[in-house]
């Protein structure tokens, strides 16, 4: 428990300037844009410690801001993921979905 909070209290500087600047891009979207999670925290063998940090949102706005003005790095397999997932989110967004169209989305 004591590396979390020294992880939690370590946050990088540079990914919150990266939140703080889209923030300050986005000043009608600055108050949808939730904390910073820790998704998960990697040992080596060599004892190096690598932490991947997460946001998760529910909002259609923020979701359509990050992927029509950010996205991914084209032609990599994260933006092809990327079109993919929203896609099937603007497909779905608005509705509720059956126990057929989840096994749509899945495959």
């Amino acid at each position: 428990m004591i590396i979390i909070s020294a992880i939690y209290d370590n946050i990088p500087q540079l990914l919150l300037e990266e939140v703080a600047v889209l923030k300050a891009s986005h000043r009608e979207f600055s108050d949808l844009f939730p904390k910073l999670y820790l998704d998960r925290v990697h040992v080596s063998k060599s004892g190096r410690i690598t932490v991947s940090w997460v946001f998760r949102t529910q909002n259609p706005k923020l979701i359509d801001l990050l992927c029509n003005e950010y996205g991914m790095l084209d032609g990599t397999w994260k933006a092809h993921l990327l079109k993919v997932n929203y896609t099937i989110y603007k497909m779905f967004r608005n509705k509720k979905i059956n126990a057929k169209e989840k096994s749509q989305i899945e495959k």
